[in-house]
């Protein structure tokens, strides 16, 4: 029996997570991040319109934005404006949203995610 242990696609990899900090590809990253197939993005306090004129530079590249919070700390108004660029956009808890991180990138698909920490 063969066993791939991590994704072949060369993108991010989601190695572990805690309170207030995600691990990926073996960096310990504590400020609110997009992260994309081929690069992560930290996002401090930017903007809306900044975080969604950087999600459409890839909006063609990826088939799915995984929309992870913590604290309940959705922003509603750029949850709208994600929906509004046609963007299919799943809202989940940082730790499931880790957790699908990993099996969509282990399965090779096009998938984004923006997580906040904070």
């Amino acid at each position: 029996m063969e066993l791939e242990l991590h994704s072949t696609s060369g993108g991010p990899i989601i190695d572990g997570y805690g309170k207030d900090y995600i691990t990926i590809s073996g960096n310990k990253v504590k400020n609110n991040f997009i992260l994309l197939p081929d690069k992560l993005h930290e996002i401090n306090n930017e903007s809306v319109s900044s975080i969604i004129n950087l999600i459409k530079k890839y909006q063609n590249k990826i088939d799915l934005l995984l929309y992870g919070y913590s604290k309940q700390n959705i922003n509603k108004d750029l949850l709208d404006k994600i929906k509004n660029i046609k963007l299919s956009v799943e809202v989940m808890n940082n730790l499931a949203a880790c957790r699908t991180w990993s099996v969509l990138v282990g399965e090779g698909r096009a998938v984004g995610a923006l997580i906040f920490i904070k």
